[in-house]
């Protein structure tokens, strides 16, 4: 099991903010990602880990900090979209959830 270390350096509750992966403590960081919500910073993490990396930090915005991947917020809200049928009967659909289905693009399909 990857034991993930999650640091919180923000220095207040004010998104948006800075996450930034490393492969390990001390190492050098692999991702960078602007994250405009507690619900975008979990489910990164939660990805991160999944992928074994073992060192965050949650730091205060630094606009100078270039994107990984400047399209994964669309990318996560059509992976969430795909998936959202499969949901909707169990339970109800929150903030998030419906934050996603409106940001999907479905004249793609």
């Amino acid at each position: 099991m990857i034991n993930l270390e999650f640091v919180e350096k923000s220095t207040d509750n004010v998104y948006p903010k800075t996450l930034l992966i490393h492969n390990t403590k001390g190492g050098g960081v692999w991702q960078v990602y602007h994250i405009d919500n507690e619900y975008q910073t979990n489910t990164i993490v939660e990805g991160a880990k999944a992928y074994g990396f073992m060192y965050i930090t949650l730091e205060d915005y630094d606009p100078t900090a270039e994107e990984t991947f400047p399209t994964w917020r669309e990318e996560m809200a059509e992976a969430y979209a795909l998936m959202l049928p499969n949901h909707l009967a169990l339970k109800e659909i929150s903030k998030e959830e419906q934050l996603a289905i409106d940001l999907y693009d479905y004249s793609a399909e």
